[in-house]
């Protein structure tokens, strides 16, 4: 009975170890798996981009989340994000000449890029009646 015993136990621990085996490939199947397949440059999108899409030193227009004209640059083999210039706070208003004989004023962009056109201040008083 002890032969008998013996190879019983040996065949059921070899089971067991062929069962701890396929579970552990399971487990970390993705541990096997080529870096290729990994890497799918095509459901990265915008995230993440290959590093050789610029030149270093490569500069192009841009226009950002909230559509203000700016500029990117290639650093490293890929674009930065998109630098606005800032020139002025936006809404600040500043004084400016119309013509030789009225002032004004004009109002910096929501982009704070530039100031638009010089607008004539209201005369108060000018429109009386009489």
């Amino acid at each position: 009975m002890g032969m008998a015993g013996l190879s019983k136990f040996s065949f059921f621990g070899l089971i067991d170890i062929v069962l701890a085996a396929a579970l552990v490939f399971i487990a970390f199947q993705n541990v096997f798996v080529p870096h290729e397949k990994l890497w799918q440059p095509e459901q990265l999108g915008s995230i993440r981009q290959p590093a050789s899409e610029c030149m270093p030193g490569q500069k192009m227009d841009c226009v950002n989340a909230q559509g203000c004209a700016g500029e990117r640059a290639c650093a490293g083999g890929a674009w930065n994000g998109c630098v606005i210039t800032k020139l002025c706070t936006p809404g600040h208003q500043r004084g400016c000449i119309v013509d030789s004989c009225r002032m004004g004023h004009e109002t910096c962009n929501a982009c704070g890029t530039a100031y638009e056109n010089c607008v004539p201040d209201s005369q108060n008083g000018s429109n009386s009646t009489g």
